[in-house]
């Protein structure tokens, strides 16, 4: 169920981003991925605050830190066997900017696996809360020294200069002065570890965003501020969590219907391919519905397409569409709601990196079709929703 705006009480009133009801829930008539740099005019946020976000007090900065957290993985998934156990300290998708249109502005909170994509984000989705999720403990204590090094860095390129060579020594006093005696070691491994990766990845990114013309945290002072005045406010926190376990994003979402902040957009990247023995679970499903906000919440994802670009599909849906995907009984997988599309080399080249927009009701899918041809009901069994 999607929780409408009379269920949402507000955080900071003065700083809330206007509540828009379900039933002004974005629904392009066109399926044409948009260009580069733009979305449908249904999905262009209204505009959130620009205004920088408060500290949070003391009762709410208890309560957004106190919800469960998951076991770490017992081990590590991957789209095939040969990626098992692989740590992601920095993503490998290329063209993170053709979310940007979509999350412009939408204000709410924000929920997201992975590392630097978190922090792009929030640059342009200006979110009041953000909880960084990841089953890998390794990919939260990268955040541990992306927060570190946020609170101390004044502009992007101090921030970049950080990861590099020269400033070791600098990185590491940082480090040392930032996190707890129980995590420092662990944390300063982790950095020495990963560093070199980790700066390759981001002038890479901030380098890319130069020449495309995007503002992001990397590029741009006023994204830049935001992300910093929301790590400083105590409104991020990286915390352990599985997609399928019990108490992660069930408590997420308590804790944002009791702070008043629906969850705006969820990020997955591309573990949904994980799931490609198992499907969806009956408690992803719960932990979806618990944790999706409101009318105007997003599902980004990225499914795998190395084969035809070397990088991912891009696609968006928004939040109670996927839900009510959920609700049907035949729906097995990610690839029934968001098929790869097969592409010749000439619309690959004049399209590198697709933007999928899934906004289609189940019944419309092939994948509902072949499930009323195998139930042979003309379509009934296809429709009716899981009990």
């Amino acid at each position: 169920m999607t929780l409408g705006c009379p269920h949402w009480v507000s955080l900071s009133a003065a700083w809330m981003v206007g509540c828009v009801a379900a039933a002004a829930t974005p629904t392009p008539a066109a399926q044409t991925p948009p260009a580069a740099g733009e979305a449908p005019a249904e999905f262009v946020s209204q505009g959130a605050s620009a205004q920088l976000p408060p500290k949070l007090g003391e009762a709410e900065r208890e309560r957004f830190m106190s919800s469960a957290t998951d076991p770490p993985a017992a081990e590590l998934g991957g789209i095939s066997d040969a990626l098992e156990g692989k740590h992601y300290p920095t993503s490998n998708e290329q063209a993170l900017h053709r979310f940007q249109p979509y999350l412009e502005g939408l204000g709410g909170g924000y929920v997201g696996v992975g590392t630097d994509q978190a922090y792009l984000f929030i640059g342009w989705q200006r979110p009041q809360l953000a909880w960084l999720f990841d089953y890998d403990p390794v990919v939260s204590d990268v955040h541990r020294i992306y927060m570190a090094f946020l609170r101390k860095a004044e502009n992007p390129d101090a921030f970049l200069a950080l990861w590099t060579a020269t400033e070791r020594k600098n990185a590491r006093a940082i480090l040392d002065a930032s996190c707890a005696e129980e995590d420092r070691s662990r944390v300063r491994e982790t950095y020495s570890q990963y560093r070199t990766e980790i700066k390759r990845r981001l002038f890479k990114v901030a380098e890319q965003h130069r020449e495309l013309g995007v503002k992001s945290f990397l590029t741009d002072q006023a994204q830049y501020d935001y992300v910093v005045a929301l790590v400083r406010a105590g409104r991020v926190r990286p915390m352990v969590g599985d997609l399928t376990a019990k108490r992660g994003l069930v408590g997420i979402g308590e804790v944002s219907r009791e702070l008043g902040v629906p969850v705006r957009a969820l990020y997955m990247s591309n573990a949904e391919e994980y799931f490609r023995q198992s499907g969806y679970s009956e408690q992803f499903k719960k932990n979806a519905r618990a944790v999706l906000g409101d009318g105007r919440s997003l599902v980004l994802r990225t499914l795998s397409t190395y084969p035809q670009n070397q990088d991912y599909l891009y696609a968006v849906q928004p939040g109670p569409n996927f839900l009510t995907w959920l609700e049907r009984p035949w729906l097995r997988n990610v690839f029934q709601i968001a098929p790869r599309p097969k592409r010749t080399p000439e619309e690959i080249e004049a399209d590198r990196y697709p933007v999928q927009l899934i906004d289609h009701a189940p019944e419309e899918s092939r994948a509902a079709k072949r499930a009323a041809r195998e139930a042979g009901d003309d379509g009934k069994l296809a429709s009716q929703p899981s009990p």
